[in-house]
C-alpha cells in the first residue's frame, strides 16, 4: 500500500468525521489536538492492536470505537493531573485493566470522564448516552469507508487501514473529550507576524 493511498484514505475519513462531529455538536472547525497525546499513541498503539485485531471478525465498529475511548481517557486524564498520569508506564493498560477491554467503554464514561471537577455538569447521563450514540455512528461510518475499499480481510493492506482508522479514532476521542472541557484553538501574532493557534 503506498503513502499515497494511505493519505488520501486518512484525508477522507478525517473529513468525513470532522463534518459529522461538527454538525453533533462535538467539534467547531478541526481535530483539537495534543502533542503529547498523540506521542502518546504512537507509544502505546502496538498495545491496542493487541487487543482490537482479534475482535476485527466479529466486532468490526467496537474495534474501531474503542480507540476513540481510549483517545477521551487520555484528554480527561491530561486536563485532570497529567503530571500524575504521565508516570503510568502503559496508560492503555491501566484503563483496559479496570473492567476489560470488552467494557472500556463504560469504564471511560462513567468512570474516567466524571472524574475531573472540571466536566462538573458537561458530561449528564443523558449526554453520556448521546456520546456513545455519536461514537457508534462513526464507527459504522468508518467500517463502511473501509468495506469500500474491498481490501483483501486479514491482508497487510487491511492492517494498515486498520490501523490508521484506529489512530484518527484515538485522535477523535482526544479532540471530543478537549471539546467538552471547553478548549478552544485561539490564534495569536508572534514576532514573526504569523497567525499561529494556541490550544487553551
Amino acid at each position: 500500500m503506498s503513502a499515497e493511498y494511505t493519505q488520501i484514505y486518512a484525508e477522507n475519513l478525517t473529513k468525513r468525521l470532522t463534518a459529522l462531529a461538527i454538525e453533533k455538536g462535538y467539534m467547531d472547525e478541526t481535530f483539537l489536538d495534543v502533542e503529547e497525546l498523540s506521542d502518546l499513541w504512537t507509544k502505546l498503539a502496538p498495545e491496542y492492536m493487541v487487543d482490537a485485531v482479534p475482535e476485527i471478525s466479529k466486532y468490526p465498529v467496537v474495534s474501531i470505537a474503542w480507540a476513540c475511548y481510549f483517545g477521551l481517557a487520555t484528554a480527561s486524564l491530561w486536563d485532570l493531573d497529567w503530571e500524575k498520569y504521565e508516570k503510568i508506564e502503559n496508560l492503555y493498560d491501566h484503563i483496559k485493566s479496570a473492567k476489560g477491554f470488552d467494557h472500556m467503554d463504560d469504564y471511560v464514561t462513567e468512570n474516567i470522564m466524571i472524574a475531573g471537577s472540571n466536566y462538573a455538569e458537561k458530561f449528564d447521563i443523558e449526554k453520556r448516552e448521546k456520546l456513545n450514540s455519536f461514537i457508534y455512528e462513526a464507527a459504522n461510518l468508518a467500517h463502511t469507508l473501509i468495506r469500500k475499499e474491498n481490501i483483501e480481510p486479514q491482508s497487510q493492506h487491511a492492517f494498515f487501514v486498520f490501523a490508521k482508522t484506529t489512530e484518527i479514532f484515538y485522535k477523535l476521542g482526544v479532540s471530543i473529550a478537549l471539546h467538552i472541557l471547553g478548549y478552544k484553538y485561539h490564534k495569536i501574532n508572534i514576532t514573526s507576524g504569523q497567525d499561529n493557534n494556541v490550544l487553551n
